[in-house]
């Protein structure tokens, strides 16, 4: 993760998780793309701004799979940062061949930001 940057970058290795090991074996399909999605997005954000904000969006289409043991790169960018509301993009490759495994999208609202009072923020969205 670089300084205002509006991205950040991880590279790890997939691993069998408790009760996910047989759907692993048969589909091979990586399962947890959806929390990457989410943490790996916030992290970008934190670059360009000092509010993680709260998801308000975040979806994850799975394109390719991805086996377990195998090195995956996650990226996220900043694609907007307004007043109160964020717009992030992850893509999870395979580091070996670059294979597209899946892409999200994140949307973040941004607590407290452009002057808003935080608790009238939250009385909005109820």
């Amino acid at each position: 993760m670089g300084p205002c940057t509006g991205a950040a970058s991880v590279r790890l290795s997939l691993c069998l998780v408790l009760g996910v090991r047989r759907s692993l074996r048969r589909a091979h399909v990586l399962r947890p793309a959806a929390t990457l999605v989410d943490v790996v997005s916030t992290a970008a954000l934190l670059t360009v701004c000092d509010n993680s904000g709260v998801s308000l969006d975040l979806n994850c289409t799975y394109l390719s799979s991805a086996r377990a043991g195998e090195r995956v790169r996650v990226t996220a960018r900043v694609l907007k940062a307004g007043r109160s509301t964020a717009v992030l993009s992850v893509e999870l490759q395979t580091v070996g061949d670059g294979v597209l495994v899946a892409q999200g999208r994140h949307t973040k609202f941004l607590l407290g930001l452009g002057g808003l009072d935080v608790r009238q923020s939250l009385r909005s969205l109820l």
